[in-house]
């Protein structure tokens, strides 16, 4: 066996142990994102990493829609998630001299809420469904 292959057995086999989603999403819908071709590039491990969840049996990434008008990151608030759109738009607004401001509109493929994460801080921004509504992934 060679050594790619043996990493790869070693990494399914530690990754099994959380693959316990009870409702995971289609793995095919990870190659609509630019970033899963590029960072993880064995999609063999895609139907395992779509099938990893906490305790609770909720998967860590899930697909969302929000209809129009619908906040799916809210200003203020604490959370763990990072947002891939799949479909739609999403109205990015954040205070500028105690007004909100649209400062930009995600796009399929974008990535929202990765700032949030990395800086290990509350969100700057409300991130607003837009007309026709949004569809995502949600990852935890």
């Amino acid at each position: 066996m060679t050594e790619t292959n043996t990493h790869q057995l070693n990494l399914e086999e530690r990754l099994e142990e959380f693959a316990r989603a009870k409702a995971p999403i289609d793995h095919a819908l990870l190659t609509e994102i630019p970033y899963f071709d590029s960072v993880f590039t064995d999609i063999e491990l895609w139907p395992l990493i779509v099938r990893m969840a906490g305790d609770d049996g909720i998967a860590y990434i899930e697909r969302k829609k929000f209809r129009k008008g619908k906040k799916l990151i809210t200003r203020g608030v604490f959370d763990q998630m990072i947002y891939w759109v799949l479909s739609g738009t999403a109205e990015i607004v954040t205070q500028i001299n105690n007004r909100p401001k649209a400062i930009h509109i995600a796009q399929a493929g974008e990535c929202i809420g990765e700032l949030g994460v990395l800086r290990g801080t509350v969100r700057s921004a409300d991130v607003i469904a837009c007309k026709g509504g949004l569809d995502v992934l949600e990852v935890d």
